[in-house]
């Protein structure tokens, strides 16, 4: 799920399920250098609205729907879950205000259209996008976690 009108979603998935290491590497350089263009041109400054997931206090507010988590604040626990996209892991968010908040976090292979899609949708039967976080070579969707589902 990227952003490039040259890589269509079915595409990149047969290109990372079938590439080399070699080609992998170009893939994620891809990825990579078009996530931080857009982070770049795209970021603004920190929000401190804590009423919704999008604006929660530290994190620094990203496109309109989502925020850029400082992967530091960020513990990864155990995997959940492991797909073509990316694996699943519960983890806990330590937000600047003190509070610690358990969070699901997909390490994904393709992040901005998904967070694209996922930014948009606010229903209280769906997940709550909470933002991204960045830590070279990784990329995190950081979500509500749904303890029993």
């Amino acid at each position: 799920m990227c952003s490039s009108p040259s890589m269509s979603s079915s595409a990149s998935n047969s290109s990372i399920s079938n590439s080399s290491p070699k080609n992998l590497q170009k893939i994620s350089t891809k990825i990579n250098s078009s996530l931080n263009e857009n982070i770049n041109n795209k970021i603004s400054s920190p929000v401190s609205d804590s009423s919704s997931p999008s604006t929660i206090d530290g994190p620094t507010t990203l496109f309109d729907n989502y925020s850029l988590i400082p992967r530091e604040q960020l513990i990864v626990k155990e995997q959940l879950g492991i797909g073509t996209y990316g694996a699943v892991f519960k983890g806990l968010w330590e937000r600047p205000d003190g509070r610690n908040l358990s969070v699901a976090m997909k390490k994904v292979f393709m992040l901005e259209k998904e967070v694209e899609i996922l930014s948009q949708i606010r229903h209280r039967n769906i997940i709550s996008l909470y933002g991204v976080s960045q830590a070279n070579p990784d990329f995190y969707i950081v979500t509500e976690y749904a303890e029993y589902v």
